[in-house]
């Protein structure tokens, strides 16, 4: 059933969302962390950053909200798929 899950979930994601996932995969290394850890961790980093203001224009603030919002549909299509599988979250997920 895990495969079936990680293989769904894969196929279901943009350039965008697949690109993303592989960056914050290559930050997150920490076998203790799952996927959905590792996305809200991402996700809770890129917010702090937009609140505090950690940004040098407005573009490079455009790219960090589009970054928040794709973390927040990685998330959401995560906990969407998991009520079609048996997501746990304990099992460490393979990333592309």
């Amino acid at each position: 059933m895990e495969k079936n899950f990680e293989l769904h979930f894969f196929q279901s994601l943009n350039s965008q969302e697949a690109k993303i996932l592989n960056r914050v995969s290559t930050y997150f290394r920490s076998p203790k962390m799952n996927l959905e850890d590792k996305l809200t961790h991402a996700r809770l980093i890129a917010l702090h950053d937009m609140e505090l203001g950690y940004f040098s224009s407005d573009e490079e603030h455009q790219l960090l909200q589009t970054y928040a919002q794709t973390l927040d549909q990685l998330l959401t299509k995560l906990h969407h798929q998991s009520t079609s599988y048996s997501y746990d979250p304990g099992v460490r997920y393979s990333i592309i």
